[in-house]
């Protein structure tokens, strides 16, 4: 752009300056208007791979042939095992309620044949003989009896195994369970088994009673039986028996099958029955 100087004006000793502005053409586009040149080394990305039909599951054509697809194979649901089925003869169930109760009337501290052969039957509310009570079946599981099983009690270390007995003379049922755990084994097994000795192992399972010792507490509760039953002391037999682990509640309210927090190590479940007692009379 070159200056240009018009005449001063009128009272002004200096010259004014007016730009006049024209445009200049460049034969060769300027440096800055230049594209840079592409890089020598191009990246060649990978094509994307084609779509994959997969059918939807219950569909009856298969997009890609336009046949029909098989039907989908679906695992046959984990169903649990069934649970057994155990019934207990209702002479010596343990029920809550008591109106579907025999009413037993047993100190287990008693034999119980010299029941049965001073007052002829087991129940207040019920006639139950010698005989019947062999006749019986003590539990079944789905049906079948029951070739021996094992009795406990609640919170004590204490187990009897029961075994089928047949007295001379004894019928078979009439299902021909002649091998079967009848009633009176339960009773007699019982009662047999609760006047066994007391290991030492035993005494020292139990939990202490206050400040008394397991082996005192067990004391005085043979010395008790003693005094309600004096011709139960024999010569050479040990003073504390198994009985005396019941102290004050020794009446037999009936069996139940035991839960599996109930089964001793070692035990089956479904062999295994908790005994139920009750206060005593005496």
């Amino acid at each position: 752009m070159a200056p240009y100087y018009p005449p001063s004006y009128p009272g002004s000793s200096l010259p004014v300056v007016f730009y006049v502005p024209y445009t200049v053409q460049w034969s060769t586009p300027p440096p800055w208007a230049i594209p840079s040149p592409a890089p020598s080394l191009a990246l060649k990305l990978p094509s994307a791979p084609a779509p994959r039909i997969i059918p939807l599951v219950g569909a009856t054509e298969d997009p890609s042939h336009g046949e029909p697809a098989p039907a989908p194979k679906l695992s046959a649901p984990l169903t649990p095992a069934p649970r057994r089925l155990t019934n207990v003869d209702p002479v010596i169930a343990y029920t809550r309620n008591p109106t579907y109760s025999i009413d037993l009337v047993w100190d287990l501290m008693q034999d119980p044949r010299t029941l049965l052969s001073t007052r002829g039957t087991l129940s207040s509310c019920a006639v139950i003989s010698w005989g019947d009570l062999t006749l019986r079946c003590a539990a079944r599981v789905d049906g079948k009896p029951l070739r021996s099983l094992v009795l406990v009690f609640r919170y004590l270390p204490l187990q009897i195994e029961i075994k089928p007995w047949r007295p001379s003379g004894a019928r078979d049922t009439p299902q021909g369970d002649a091998a079967c755990v009848s009633v009176w084994d339960v009773l007699n097994g019982l009662y047999d088994g609760l006047r066994g000795p007391v290991d030492p192992t035993m005494v020292s399972s139990m939990p202490q009673c206050g400040s008394e010792r397991p082996e005192d507490v067990l004391y005085r509760a043979a010395k008790r039986r003693l005094a309600l039953l004096p011709d139960d002391r024999r010569p050479g037999e040990p003073l504390i028996r198994k009985v005396d682990f019941l102290r004050g509640r020794r009446r037999f309210l009936g069996i139940r099958v035991a839960e599996r927090d109930e089964v001793p190590k070692g035990r089956r479940l479904g062999e295994v029955f908790v005994v139920e007692v009750g206060n005593s009379q005496s």
